[in-house]
C-alpha cells in the first residue's frame, strides 16, 4: 500500500529513525517496503540526514558497542554486518578501533570459559576445534584468540 504523499512518508520515516538509531541502509529499505519510487529515496534520506535524523557515525558507535557489549560478536562479525548496511570498510575500521583491546581480550576469555563448561568430557582436541568453531561464529578472528585459547586449555 503506497502512502500518498510525501509529508507522510516523511513523517513515517521520521518516527522509524527515532525509534532507534538508523542508518541509510535501513532508511533505503523501509522506503523500499513503504514502495517509494526508487528516483525520490536519495532526495529523502539526504533531508533526513540534514535534519539529524540519520547520523551515520551514532549508529556506528552504537552498533558496534551494542554487538560487541551485549552480542559478544568479534570485529570480523561486526565488520561483516555493517559492510551489508553498505558502510564504508574505512569508517568501520576507524569505529572497531573504539573497541579496547582489554575488554577485546576478556570478552575472548570469557566466551572460552562460558562454552567449556557445555563441553566436559570433550577430549581436549574436539574441546579445541567446537570452541576454535564458536569463536570463529562469534566473529573473532583465529590469530585473535588461538594463543587465548591454548592457554585456557592447558
Amino acid at each position: 500500500m503506497p502512502l500518498s504523499n510525501n509529508t507522510e512518508i516523511i513523517s513515517k520515516l521520521q518516527r522509524f529513525c527515532l525509534y532507534q538509531t538508523r542508518c541509510k541502509e535501513d532508511v533505503r529499505q523501509k522506503l523500499i517496503s513503504l514502495n517509494v519510487k526508487e528516483h525520490l529515496h536519495k532526495n529523502i534520506i539526504d533531508d533526513l540526514e540534514n535534519d539529524g535524523f540519520i547520523d551515520e557515525s551514532g549508529f556506528l558507535t552504537e552498533f558496534i558497542t551494542g554487538k560487541f557489549r551485549n552480542k559478544k560478536w568479534g570485529k570480523q562479525k561486526i565488520k561483516a554486518h555493517l559492510i551489508s548496511k553498505k558502510i564504508e570498510p574505512e569508517k568501520i575500521d576507524a569505529c572497531l578501533s573504539l573497541i579496547n583491546d582489554d575488554e577485546y581480550i576478556k570478552t575472548i576469555f570469557y566466551l572460552i570459559d562460558n562454552k567449556s563448561k557445555d563441553l566436559n568430557g570433550q577430549t581436549l582436541i574436539n574441546k579445541r576445534i567446537k570452541l576454535s568453531r564458536y569463536l570463529i561464529q562469534k566473529g573473532f578472528a583465529p590469530n585473535e584468540f588461538l594463543s587465548i585459547l591454548d592457554s585456557s586449555l592447558e
